[in-house]
C-alpha cells in the first residue's frame, strides 16, 4: 500500500503540533514548579526570620529581682562592709564590741544562745531586715561567703526584730559559729514564725584587715521584701529654761516605730541639753525612714540689775544763779542668764538735771523680752562753798529750797533744810537742830566776780565742828561721794542718844 506525499504531509504537521504542544506544557510545568520552589523557601526564610527575632526579643527581657524573689524565694546579696549593698535596704555603723565564733553553726533544729562577745573598741557593721511574709513558720537558711582572707574577716549574725549595736546579744537569734577561707562558703539556719522580722548583721572580726567584700544568700522566705517601715515622733516640747541657765536639759519619750523600722536613733538625743530658742530633732530608723519633732525651750529668767547709790552734782556757781548741771553716771550692773542683755536709764547719763532730786530709773531688757528695773537719784545744788586751804572741807547749797550738805575732810557730816533768806544773787541758810548749828552765807557776784562765802557747823556754844572760807566760788572743784547713808554727825548724835 502506497501513501501519497500529500498525505504523508499532513501527517508530519499533525505529528509536529502535537510535540509542540508537548513541549509547551512541559515547559509551563517547569515555571509552576519553580515559582512553588521559591514560595516556600521564600516563607521558610521568613519564619526562621521571624523565630531569630523572638529569641533574641526573648533574650533581651531580663527579669527584675523581684520577679526572680518572688518565683524563687531565694535572693542573694553582694555587699562591702561599712557601704552595704545596693541589692537590697541596709544600714551601716559601728558596734560595741563583737560577737565569739564557738564553732558551732546554729540551724533550725538545734538553735542556740548567744555565743558572747569579745574584743575591744568598734567594730564596723552593715545590717539587712528582712520578713517571713508567709502564713507558717519558715526555716530561713544564710549561706555566706568571702572573697578573700585565709581566715574569715567578718562573720554574719542574724537576730530576731531589731539589732542594738550597744547590747550585742539583745535580741541575739543565729550565726554561723566557724571561719571560713576565700572562696569557700558557711551556712546557718533559723527559724522565723509567720510574719516575723529578723536582722542579719555583717560585722568585722578585726583578725584580718584589708578584707571587706562579701556575698550572702538567704532561702527560706516567701520573698525577700524588706519589711515595711512606719514612725511617729512625740508631739513638740516646750519648756522653760533651767534656774541661770540659757537653756535646759530636757527629756522626751522615743518616738513610735513598728518592729520593721529596727534600731530608732534621735538627734539630739533625750536628756540634751537644749539652748533658749527652738531646735529641730530628727528621729532616724535602721530603715531609713524618719521623723521630726521641736522642742522649745523659754527663756523666762529675768535679768539682775544693781543702779549705782545716790549721785549728787553741783552746778557752777553764777549771777543768776545756775538752774541745771550736766550729770555722768556709771551704768548699773546686770547680769542674765543668756547674753545679749541691755539697759537703758531714763534720763541717760549726760543728761542736763534741774536744780533738785531727779529719780533716774534704769531697765535691763533681755532678749526674750524679761526685764528688770531698780532707781537711785540725782541731787543737783544751785553751787558750792570750799575752804581754801582744806578742799575736803566743802558744803552743797540749793539755794531754791534750802537744802544743803556739809562735808568735813570728805566725809559728809551734816544735811537737812534750813531756813533760806535770799537776794538777788546774796543769801544765807541757818539750820539748828538740838545743839547743832549750822550756818552758811555766799555771794556769788562778790569778790569781783568771782563770788565768796563762809560756813560753820558748830555743837554747843563756841565749840566749832567744821568751817570754810571760800574766796574765790568759780576754782570749787566740790565732789561729794555717792550718798547710801545718814551724815556722819546724826551717826556720832544717834550713838551719843542710845549711850
Amino acid at each position: 500500500m502506497s501513501i501519497s506525499p500529500n498525505r504523508i504531509g499532513l501527517i508530519g504537521g499533525r505529528l509536529f503540533d502535537v510535540v509542540l504542544g508537548i513541549f509547551l506544557i512541559v515547559i509551563l510545568a517547569m515555571v509552576w514548579n519553580s515559582s512553588r520552589t521559591r514560595a516556600q523557601s521564600e516563607d521558610g526564610a521568613a519564619a526562621k526570620q521571624k523565630v531569630k527575632a523572638k529569641k533574641i526579643k526573648a533574650s533581651r527581657v531580663k527579669p527584675s529581682v523581684d520577679q526572680v524573689i518572688a518565683v524563687s524565694g531565694t535572693c542573694t546579696i553582694t555587699g562591702v562592709l561599712g557601704s552595704g549593698s545596693t541589692d537590697h535596704p541596709f544600714t551601716t555603723g559601728q558596734q560595741t564590741p563583737r560577737l565569739v565564733q564557738n564553732g558551732v553553726d546554729s540551724s533550725c533544729v538545734s538553735p542556740k544562745a548567744c555565743p558572747g562577745t569579745t574584743g575591744a573598741g568598734n567594730f564596723t557593721f552593715d545590717a539587712y531586715q528582712f520578713q517571713n511574709t508567709g502564713g507558717t513558720t519558715a526555716c530561713v537558711s544564710v549561706s555566706f561567703q568571702q572573697s578573700c582572707g585565709a581566715n574569715q574577716a567578718i562573720h554574719p549574725v542574724a537576730y530576731s526584730g531589731a539589732f542594738n549595736p550597744n547590747s550585742i546579744c539583745t535580741n541575739y537569734l543565729a550565726d554561723l559559729g566557724h571561719s571560713i577561707d576565700a572562696g569557700t562558703s558557711g551556712t546557718f539556719s533559723f527559724n522565723v514564725a509567720a510574719g516575723g522580722i529578723f536582722t542579719l548583721v555583717i560585722h568585722e572580726l578585726g583578725t584580718v584587715t584589708g578584707c571587706s567584700s562579701y556575698t550572702f544568700t538567704v532561702s527560706g522566705l516567701p520573698d525577700c521584701t524588706a519589711p515595711a517601715c512606719s514612725i511617729t515622733c512625740p508631739a513638740n516640747i516646750t519648756k522653760s529654761n533651767d534656774p541661770n541657765q540659757c537653756g535646759a536639759v530636757v527629756t522626751y519619750p522615743a518616738p513610735s516605730a513598728t518592729s520593721g523600722c529596727g534600731t530608732v536613733t534621735c538627734s539630739p538625743q533625750s536628756g540634751s541639753f537644749f539652748p533658749v530658742g527652738t531646735t529641730t530633732v530628727t528621729c532616724t530608723t535602721q530603715q531609713g525612714s524618719s521623723c521630726t519633732f521641736t522642742v522649745t525651750v523659754v527663756d523666762n529668767q529675768p535679768p539682775t540689775i544693781t543702779c549705782p547709790l545716790n549721785q549728787t552734782a553741783v552746778a557752777a556757781a553764777s549771777c543768776p544763779l545756775g538752774t541745771s548741771a550736766v550729770v555722768s553716771f556709771a551704768p548699773p550692773v546686770v547680769s542674765d542668764n543668756c547674753p545679749g542683755v541691755t539697759v537703758v536709764c531714763n534720763p541717760p547719763s549726760g543728761s542736763p538735771l534741774p536744780v533738785g532730786t531727779t529719780s533716774v530709773t534704769c531697765t535691763a531688757t533681755d532678749t526674750t523680752g524679761n526685764t528688770a528695773t531698780c532707781s537711785f537719784t540725782v541731787s543737783v545744788f544751785s553751787f558750792c562753798l570750799q575752804d581754801e586751804t582744806n578742799p575736803g572741807n566743802f558744803v552743797l547749797i540749793n539755794a531754791t529750797t534750802g537744802d544743803y550738805s556739809f562735808f568735813c575732810n570728805g566725809v559728809l557730816i551734816a544735811s537737812g533744810r534750813g531756813t533760806l533768806t535770799t537776794k538777788v544773787c546774796i543769801g544765807s541758810i541757818e539750820h539748828v537742830k538740838g545743839d547743832r548749828r549750822v550756818y552758811m552765807e555766799w555771794d556769788t557776784s562778790g569778790a569781783g566776780g568771782k563770788g565768796a562765802g563762809t560756813a560753820i557747823v558748830q555743837l554747843g556754844p563756841n565749840n566749832t565742828r567744821c568751817q570754810i572760807t571760800d574766796k574765790n566760788m568759780q576754782n570749787n572743784t566740790c565732789t561729794a561721794p555717792a550718798q547710801g547713808s545718814a551724815p556722819e554727825e546724826d551717826k556720832v548724835r544717834r550713838r551719843r542718844t542710845s549711850n
